[in-house]
């Protein structure tokens, strides 16, 4: 034929573990010329968990100050999210998206990424929410994480 391209669905619902597996095309045309490809590809079905270690929903914060945030990723395997994959808002009480938290850092560590950064208080709410959201690079969504923020 004249296709230069082909595309083929994968089902992994017959792969029972996560992780590398191997792909084998193989291609053969009526002149009987075959050939061979092999890929590795890594199969990831599993969410990654999130943790927020900071700010607590028993802490109280002054208004005008700083609110050190740190949350902590871990995925089941290495190198697996990133931080430009990770939204963290700053939402009311009621659901309105009153801003995003700006990062400060993250550090990856195997299959762990380690995420800081700062809200200033200024101009919010006594009460507001700190939304978590992250996605790994197989695109699996974590569990959105809430964490309800009081100023004194």
């Amino acid at each position: 034929g004249t296709t230069d391209q082909i595309n083929v669905t994968w089902n992994t619902a017959g792969i029972i573990t996560d992780g590398q597996q191997n792909i084998s095309i193989r291609i053969e045309d009526k002149a009987n010329n075959v050939n061979t490809r092999n890929l590795a590809v890594t199969l990831d079905r599993r969410p990654p968990s999130t943790t927020v270690l900071s700010p607590t929903t028993t802490s109280r914060y002054r208004p005008n100050s700083t609110i050190p945030v740190l949350i902590n990723f871990a995925d089941q395997f290495a190198n697996s999210i990133l931080a430009q994959n990770v939204d963290v808002l700053i939402q009311s009480t009621t659901g309105q998206t009153l801003g995003r938290v700006a990062r400060v850092s993250s550090t990856a560590n195997g299959a762990t990424l380690a995420w800081t950064g700062r809200i200033r208080t200024r101009g919010l709410p006594r009460t507001f929410r700190l939304v978590v959201t992250a996605t790994d690079r197989a695109g699996n969504p974590a569990v959105n994480q809430q964490v309800e923020v009081r100023l004194r």
